[in-house]
């Protein structure tokens, strides 16, 4: 299998069949029957993908407040790792993923500490130029922007990092997944996305939502 370091590579693999070069590959159990348990889905209701990056940069929420008593107002205090960010993020090597942070680096780091999630490679400050955090971040992570990937939750996220040259996998957590239809994939929750390899790329299973997001099954789409 070749790898392309110049471009990101989505693919689609068949339900009973799971490749992934240098023996990194973690099957556990039948991947679409896996996937459509977690999520209460029915068979036709996910794609099982993958996608390969040199890096990763999440701009979509990772920490969240809970509130501290059933019922009560969101406690600032009280932070936990959204549904799937920590078993997701402590699978990446700190080297290869990075945040753009609505707060500052030091607080930020702070909450990581907090939500027991490992502190990513790179931490930007969001400036409000979104796109630029996007293009400063691969720098910092040593990644062409054209092989790293981006996880959003927001429209405007989306767009930011699609126009750099990003692959974008949009979560539907905040907004409907139709509003991110313009990212290449678009998932439930970060529960459905699974690191299923490391070298010589970061390689992730993904549980799309099907009919949403501009990858077309069965092709490797590359900008």
């Amino acid at each position: 299998m070749r790898w392309r370091r110049k471009n990101l590579t989505l693919g689609t693999f068949p339900a009973d069949l799971t490749r992934y070069p240098r023996g990194e590959a973690r099957r556990f159990g039948g991947p679409a029957q896996r996937a459509r348990s977690r999520h209460k889905l029915t068979k036709d209701a996910i794609v099982l993908r993958t996608v390969e990056c040199e890096a990763a940069v999440f701009g979509c929420r990772t920490i969240e407040a809970h509130p501290t008593a059933k019922g009560g107002e969101p406690d600032p205090d009280c932070l936990l790792a959204v549904p799937g960010a920590d078993h997701l993020l402590q699978r990446i090597p700190a080297e290869r993923w990075g945040v753009i942070s609505p707060i500052d680096v030091a607080t930020s780091q702070q909450h990581f500490a907090s939500a027991e999630i490992p502190l990513p490679g790179v931490i930007i400050e969001a400036s409000g130029n979104t796109a630029g955090d996007y293009t400063e971040a691969a720098a910092r992570l040593g990644a062409d922007p054209t092989f790293c990937l981006a996880v959003e939750d927001s429209p405007e996220g989306v767009d930011a990092a699609l126009e750099i040259g990003m692959k974008v996998i949009g979560v539907a957590t905040v907004h409907p997944a139709d509003d991110l239809a313009n990212a290449d994939m678009v998932i439930p929750s970060l529960h459905s996305l699974h690191v299923v390899g490391l070298r010589p790329v970061l390689v992730l299973e993904v549980d799309a939502l099907p009919d949403v997001g501009t990858f077309s099954p069965g092709q490797h789409k590359r900008r």
